[in-house]
Order: structure tokens, then sequence, then C-alpha cells
């Protein structure tokens, strides 16, 4: 599998890849249902392991603002969906979110017009409190979650992007749900930024 980073610093205009069609209202609403703050959306293909006959499928997308390098690597094999969500700190000093709450990342599946059909935080607690995720320099934290086989069956058809963000952030990196059926070629991923907001 083929990947790539994208790095974006400043941006002055940007070309944004068509997405296939029937999805195209995923990734013009995406963000702005997983979040409020919705920012500029970046279309990025490359090649997967997707064959007709294989039995498991992934996508993989990423965003570099400054030196934090966020990775979201969507999997689906033997019926059940992986999802991991890798935050690295590439720079030299510790860099630190500050969070409402204790939730410090989300990862929310969206159908074809954007609205949220899964999220990894519904169901669990969280702590009120004002909190603060400190990563490391030169360290990756790793955050993931999974869908069992019979709960994903539920709600594959109409799966159609997984997006992920670190919370009180305004950056999200979004990819496709892998598909183990058809053969496409490339699969397509895309970035969300948010507009003029500093972590």
């Amino acid at each position: 599998m083929s990947r790539f980073t994208v790095t974006l610093a400043l941006v002055t205009a940007l070309t944004v890849s068509v997405p296939p069609v029937g999805v195209a209202d995923a990734f013009s609403v995406a963000a702005k249902d997983a979040r409020n703050d919705f920012g500029i959306g970046v279309g990025v293909g490359f090649p997967t392991n997707t064959r007709a006959g294989y039995s498991s499928a992934e996508n993989y997308a990423a965003i570099t603002v400054d030196k934090i390098i966020e990775e979201l690597t969507v999997t689906e094999k033997g019926g059940r969906l992986k999802m991991e969500f890798k935050v690295t700190n590439n720079g030299d000093t510790p860099f630190t979110v500050e969070h409402k709450s204790g939730r410090e990342f989300d990862i929310v599946i969206l159908d074809k017009n954007g609205v949220t059909i899964w999220r990894q935080s519904d169901g669990a607690a969280f702590t009120q409190a004002l909190t603060a995720k400190t990563y490391p320099a030169r360290e990756a934290v790793i955050y993931t979650a999974e869908i069992e086989r019979k709960a994903y069956r539920k709600i594959r058809d109409d799966a159609v992007l997984v997006t992920a963000y670190l919370t009180d952030t305004p950056y999200t990196v979004s990819t496709y749900v892998p598909d183990v059926v058809k053969s496409s070629g490339a699969s397509g991923g895309t970035i969300i930024i948010g507009g003029g907001k500093t972590w």
C-alpha cells in the first residue's frame, strides 16, 4: 500500500478533487457534522490493496500541521472495521492540547449526505473537568476503535467516510470506508482543515 503525507502550511489556493458520484455531499458536510468548525476539504487519491476476492482492504489519509502529524488508517477485515488514529509530535518540544472534558479524540462514520451514523464516543463516559493532553517530543500516541462484525453489518451499506480528530482542535482527517468487494483502482482520502485557527 502506498502512503502519502500532505503538508499544508500556508494555503492561498487549493484544487479540490471531485469525489466519486454519490459521496460529494459527504465531503461537503463531513466536518460540519462531526464538529461545528468546518474547514477546507482536499481530496487525496492513493492506491490500496483492495481487489476482488480479497477479504480485507485498507484506506489511509494523513495531515501535517506544523510539527504534528495526524494519520488515519481504516481497515475492513473479516467483516470488522478497525480504525487507527495516530498522532505524532515530530518536533523537539512537547505539544499540549487543552480539552474541555476528558475526551481527547473522536472518530465518526458518515453516510453519503454527511450524517453521522456511528461515533466512537457514543455511550462512553468522560470527566467534565478541564483536562490537558501532552504529546512528548518525537513520540506518537495511537488511538483505536473497532466495530465488530454484527454491528458493522448494520451500517456498512450506508458508511462512506471515516473522520478522526483531536477534540478542541480545528483539524480533522478523513478517508473513505474500504470496499472489499469492488475493485476500483485508487481510493480517495480527504483532509479537513479548520479556517485559520491554531491549537
